[in-house]
């Protein structure tokens, strides 16, 4: 039996065999690609599931909820190993080397989150996003880890990108039309995507840290909505 409600989030494993999804009915469900049917324990939360996130190597499940901690999963045996206390978690990243665990906290402010993901304590400052009021909805990590795109729910949404050794904001905030509910880099980094409904731009990383120009995007009409993955590049 699948799950009774809303499915929040989904994500693949890196051996493409088992994906994980996260639901409304506080679950988080490890799935077999080929038979469809669920393949060991469920992950029980106490709260909504909003987001799950796989380790690169696979050995590890990081889930966050609405209304409680980020916790981390041994994907053999199904059990905790590290729980992160805190207000809830909107959404979760790995870094491509496995180091960090990011996350978009569901509070009253623009920030994202790093946490090591060996030891589940806070690994750095958080990094303060430019602009917003309400929260960081979309995330996205080049495939380096070196650099992080964000965008949320706010009416002056200021979406960009920030280097994560250096913690600051490459170039300018990109002016997006609206709000975001999702991003996601290029394989080559050259260029940013995000969307909301049936809007999908497409944000220049390079033109923009030097001209900081509203052109910087290509504004696309399409029916249906970005994921959160990474797409191919731009041609």
């Amino acid at each position: 039996k699948g799950p009774t409600n809303v499915i929040n989030s989904v994500a693949y494993f890196p051996d493409g065999c088992h994906i994980v999804s996260a639901s409304q009915d506080k679950m988080g469900i490890v799935w077999d690609v080929e038979s469809g049917r669920q393949d060991g324990k469920r992950l029980h939360h106490n709260s909504i599931v909003k987001s799950m996130a796989i380790s690169p190597d696979g050995r590890r499940i990081a889930s966050g909820t609405e209304k409680g901690s980020l916790d981390v999963w041994d994907t053999l045996t199904r059990e905790v190993v590290h729980e992160i206390k805190g207000d809830g978690v909107y959404r979760l990243a790995y870094s491509p080397d496995g180091r960090w665990i990011v996350s978009a906290p569901i509070v009253d402010e623009w920030v994202v989150r790093l946490w090591d993901a060996d030891t589940g304590r806070p690994g750095r400052e958080p990094l303060k996003c430019d602009g917003g009021v309400y929260c960081v909805k979309c995330m996205s990590i080049t495939t380096d880890g070196r650099k992080i795109a964000s965008g949320g729910w706010d009416d002056t949404v200021r979406p960009g990108v920030w280097d994560l050794e250096t913690r600051l904001q490459v170039g300018d905030s990109f002016d997006a039309p609206g709000w975001l509910d999702s991003v996601a880099f290029s394989t080559d980094s050259r260029y940013v995507g995000g969307g909301r409904d049936n809007d999908v731009c497409i944000f220049d990383t390079e033109s923009f840290a030097t001209q900081g120009s509203v052109n910087t995007f290509i504004l696309l009409q399409y029916p249906f909505k970005l994921s959160t993955s990474v797409f191919p590049a731009h041609r």
